[in-house]
């Protein structure tokens, strides 16, 4: 019908101008009209590791993780505008793993490339387990990575900061660690320019970090630079709201293997810790390391918050997704959002939460 009543009114002008002298001639040209959203819903998990080969398959996944999340877990996924995770492994097949690791989280490449099944679009490779082997291992990894459409950020191999387009949306990405052959956050001014360039072409920043202190007594923030095994992990509050100054509209953080609290600070969203979302084999899952949300954002275009959902999972041993009925990290999240951070900034209602005004 569009078309029909454009093209009657481009005929009944072309009769007019006819009427006229050549010299008064106009060009008459169509505008397409595109329509952009005008929300946005960014979808957040923590520590993925769907599954690994080293040194046997004997807590490998079933029928090779075809059906290792739960389908209602996946609908969420796949329904978000973009989706994030933190890979914790190498993506390679039969490659060595690094001398004398005892934790070695080797993926195969057939089991790695469900992510984008999955519905995950950004993917961080900045954390302690990317090298787990060495240099081939981030090789391959990247490969895997780019062969079924993936943005990921983290190694010293790629380029920092990053963006991808997808309907009408520029988003920036960034993925820092403390960790050698990572973007290593510690390098605070080379960090904040990364953002800061992000911020200067893309319409939403999204910044992952790695780090803080680890197991289950580590769920509380502490405001201050953790130390763990000897290493700086960071200091989660103090970097998220430095990133957020420079630039970025969500910060997702993980690496405690545990939940942490959220915040809305400055108009933008900050998950602490994710916890353990997809780990297959070789994690602790009990208690709370086996609780993890999937974080539902929704901004503007611009990047504020203006709304969001925490969907309850529970990871029974040996892994594998699933919702939980009972809504425990749910109730976590509130109750540390509440001692840690007096609120957050944020209103609850149900498993919904919302800026204060």
């Amino acid at each position: 019908m569009k078309k029909t009543t454009i093209f009657l009114l481009a005929m009944i002008l072309f009769i007019a101008l006819g009427a006229q002298t050549p010299d008064s001639t106009e060009v008459v040209t169509d505008t397409l009209e595109i329509s952009l959203p005008t929300t946005i819903r960014i979808v957040g998990v923590g520590d993925v590791m769907p599954g690994s080969d080293f040194p046997d398959r004997k807590k490998f996944p079933a029928n090779n993780g075809e059906d290792l999340i739960h389908p209602q877990l996946l609908e969420i996924i796949r329904n978000a505008d973009i989706a994030f995770c933190n890979l914790e492994g190498s993506i390679a097949d039969d490659a060595p793993t690094k001398e004398g690791k005892k934790y070695a989280f080797r993926i195969p490449t057939s089991l790695g490339e469900k992510l984008a099944l999955w519905g995950f679009d950004l993917v961080s490779m900045a954390n302690n387990h990317a090298g787990d082997c060495e240099d081939a291992g981030r090789h391959s990894t990247m490969k895997c990575l780019e062969y079924t459409g993936l943005t990921y950020s983290g190694s010293l191999f790629s380029p920092a900061g990053v963006t991808v387009e997808k309907d009408g949306v520029t988003y920036g990405f960034i993925a820092v660690a403390p960790n050698k052959g990572c973007n290593n956050f510690h390098n605070t001014a080379l960090i904040e320019q990364e953002i800061r360039d992000l911020d200067s072409r893309s319409d939403i920043v999204i910044v992952s970090i790695h780090g803080g202190a680890e197991g289950k007594d580590a769920q509380h923030l502490p405001k201050d630079m953790e130390i763990y095994m000897g290493e700086k992990r960071g200091d989660m509050y103090e970097m998220a709201h430095r990133y957020i100054d420079n630039g970025a509209d969500i910060v997702f953080g993980h690496g405690p293997h545990v939940t942490r609290a959220i915040e809305c600070y400055n108009g933008r969203f900050i998950a602490y810790s994710l916890g353990n979302f997809c780990t297959h084999g070789g994690f602790n899952l009990s208690g709370v390391n086996g609780l993890a949300p999937i974080v539902e954002v929704e901004t503007d275009r611009e990047g504020k918050l203006l709304s969001g959902k925490i969907h309850s999972v529970r990871q029974p041993w040996p892994g594998g997704p699933v919702p939980d009925e009972k809504n425990r990290v749910l109730e976590r999240i509130i109750d540390l959002t509440d001692q840690d951070l007096e609120g957050g900034g944020l209103e609850f209602r149900g498993n919904a939460f919302f800026p204060v005004e």
